[in-house]
């Protein structure tokens, strides 16, 4: 699936078909939304080291000194080529997917 609203659109589908999901399957649809919304600014990985989440850009793309200054949350960290996120807590129980989500949308609009 290529698209956010797609895979917004497949979880609902789940929901209505099998009842409310699993933390789990959330993670997933989370998880596949953004790497959508990865894609969308070119990036080349978005994966977690240690309680990070970090979206590394193509080697050939930078984030413009205008999307470094974009009031974003204070965990996220927006360099050169590359974003981190570090949630006050841990992961599992922290808002990673919305935090994420919104901060992906400000970076690369449909």
């Amino acid at each position: 699936m290529d698209d956010f609203q797609a895979v917004e659109e497949f979880g609902k589908e789940l929901s209505d078909r099998y009842g409310p999901l699993p933390q789990p399957a959330q993670n997933l649809i989370g998880a596949v939304q953004l790497k959508v919304l990865a894609s969308r600014l070119g990036a080349e990985s978005l994966h977690t080291s240690g309680n990070k989440i970090i979206l590394r850009l193509a080697p050939s793309l930078h984030f413009s000194p205008a999307q470094q200054q974009l009031d974003v949350p204070p965990q996220i960290n927006i360099g050169t080529n590359q974003l981190q996120y570090t949630p006050n807590q841990r992961l599992p129980q922290s808002p990673w997917q919305a935090v994420l989500t919104k901060t992906l949308k400000l970076l690369a609009p449909a």
